[in-house]
């Protein structure tokens, strides 16, 4: 049967084909005399038309196909239910990487859990948890890639399955930490915590506190501290709002201009004064903290009188014979 050579016909008659001849495709035959030649013929040619055999191949057909199109360099698939083991997601400069449900914006990466029950919409695990160790969230927002140019979101261990939540923030190629929780919840600015709010100390160009002036709420709560522009108060447990008052011990001692009788006069001062009253022909020194009501503190100076004066109260001198008023400042 190795001699039985095919037929082809020449001149009208059958002929053996003779070595080295090709049979036609359209013929039955490959149009070649060699294998490779014959597997390109055919349209069968490894590597360009067909896939050689592999291994990686044999294996990839044992999986399930997924469903709808296999995502490539370029192509978008909508993926539902899947489970990633240890991806490696990266997103070009202007593309988008949404995980989870809703709109994409371009240029974003969304995470978003699967419900409102407390799923994870984005988890960073660490590789140990021995203590000193840091996980970090780097924010390129200059796009310059220099990561201590970075703002960042830190979580430190101390082994005790107890972490910090850290935040620092850029100063040119110096990151500093900004703030800090504890892990019993206590916030630290620009210092450790060591008390549920620690501000850092201040500096010739920064004070630890500022209080923006405001308008007072309508109903005050225990506790609350508020500053309108010109009164700082504390709401005690008794929901009424209590001056806190400020030492005006820079203030000079300076005499009160007194004028006819009766006399008021009031302390306008955030801080409390002492009036000294002395000599002249006095009838009756007394004070009110309302304007209205006024309690009786003396009815002579016959020695001198010294009425203490908290902010915006006020004292009242009737007198014959104009006394000497001086208002010392606390």
């Amino acid at each position: 049967m190795a001699d039985i050579k095919p037929l082809k016909l020449f001149g009208g008659r059958p002929q053996q084909a003779a070595p080295g001849d090709a049979i036609p495709v359209a013929n039955g035959g490959t149009g070649a005399t060699t294998a490779s030649a014959a597997r390109t013929a055919l349209g069968l040619a490894i590597g360009s038309a067909v896939q050689a055999w592999s291994a990686a191949l044999d294996n990839w057909a044992g999986k399930t196909v997924p469903a709808g199109t296999v995502v490539g360099t370029s192509d978008t698939q909508t993926l539902s239910n899947k489970t990633f083991v240890a991806p490696v997601l990266g997103a070009a400069t202007g593309s988008s990487l949404n995980l989870g449900t809703g709109a994409v914006t371009a240029g974003a990466s969304h995470f978003r859990g699967t419900n409102a029950g407390g799923t994870f919409a984005l988890r960073i695990a660490n590789e140990g948890s021995t203590a000193g160790t840091t996980v970090i969230l780097s924010l390129d927002c200059t796009n310059n890639g220099v990561g201590s140019r970075d703002a960042q979101v830190r979580s430190t261990t101390n082994g005790l399955n107890q972490a910090t939540l850290e935040f620092w923030v850029p100063d040119a190629d110096i990151p500093t930490r900004a703030g800090l929780f504890d892990y019993l919840g206590r916030l630290g600015l620009g210092v450790t915590p060591s008390a549920w709010l620690h501000l850092r100390a201040g500096t010739s160009g920064t004070a630890p506190l500022a209080l923006t002036a405001g308008t007072n709420k309508t109903s005050p709560v225990s506790g609350e501290i508020e500053y309108d522009g010109s009164q700082l108060t504390l709401t005690l447990s008794d929901n009424v709002r209590h001056p806190i008052n400020i030492s005006n011990r820079a203030s000079a001692i300076a005499a009160i201009s007194v004028g006819v009788s009766p006399f008021i006069w009031q302390n306008t001062s955030r801080a409390n004064v002492e009036v000294l009253i002395s000599g002249g022909t006095v009838s009756s020194i007394e004070q009110s903290r309302d304007g209205s009501s006024y309690y009786v503190k003396a009815t002579s100076t016959t020695n001198p009188v010294v009425v203490l004066l908290p902010p915006d109260d006020r004292v009242k001198v009737v007198f014959s014979s104009t006394p000497l008023m001086i208002k010392i400042p606390q």
